[in-house]
């Protein structure tokens, strides 16, 4: 049932602004976090010719994917952020070392486009976070953002976070950077 979270772990992470290490699954999340489980444990089958620096590349690729699992477990908002973030890291490693083509290009295109997303969905955080006074995922979803005195304008709030989504996720035409990375 989407919207009931389950399996979920809460501590005090950032007390100053009520930040919290907020995880769980509901009935959205629960299916993309085991498809990402099965799509790892593919890409590892499928990498087992890897001969350059096999340590280093299993250990970039598990940083990967605990880092999108996170995303999909994530119910704070900045915990939310931070894993997604963490997932640039490994993107860069696998894609300059391991690519193929223009490797070091490719690379260092996707880290700065998704700078340029991360910075606009930073910023639409902040705004929400500003209005709602809230970093929690559940809080902001039960409440609704209606019900709070709008600090920051929802149209910004919206397009920020749009923008962001559209470069990293990506949205054309913000995808420029999608064929040289793959």
């Amino acid at each position: 049932m989407a919207g009931v979270m389950q399996f979920q772990e809460k501590a005090s992470w950032i007390p100053l602004i009520n930040a919290y290490y907020h995880v769980g699954l509901d009935g959205i999340s629960l299916p993309l976090f085991l498809l990402m489980d099965f799509l790892g444990f593919l890409v590892v089958l499928i990498s087992w010719k890897i001969d350059l620096r096999p340590r280093e590349y299993f250990a970039w690729l598990l940083l990967l994917e605990t880092s999108i699992l996170g995303v999909f477990a994530s119910l704070d908002v900045l915990l939310f952020f931070i894993f997604w973030e963490i997932e640039v890291i490994p993107m860069f490693f696998l894609i300059s070392i391991w690519g193929a083509g223009r490797k070091e290009y490719s690379a260092l295109k996707y880290v700065l486009y998704t700078l340029f997303g991360s910075a606009m969905m930073l910023a639409g955080i902040l705004c929400l976070y500003f209005t709602t006074g809230s970093l929690s995922m559940v809080d902001i979803m039960q409440k609704g953002i209606g019900s709070y005195v709008a600090v920051v304008p929802t149209a910004l709030m919206f397009f920020l976070l749009l923008g962001g989504f559209a470069v990293k996720l990506p949205v054309f035409p913000f995808h420029t950077w999608l064929p040289d990375a793959h």
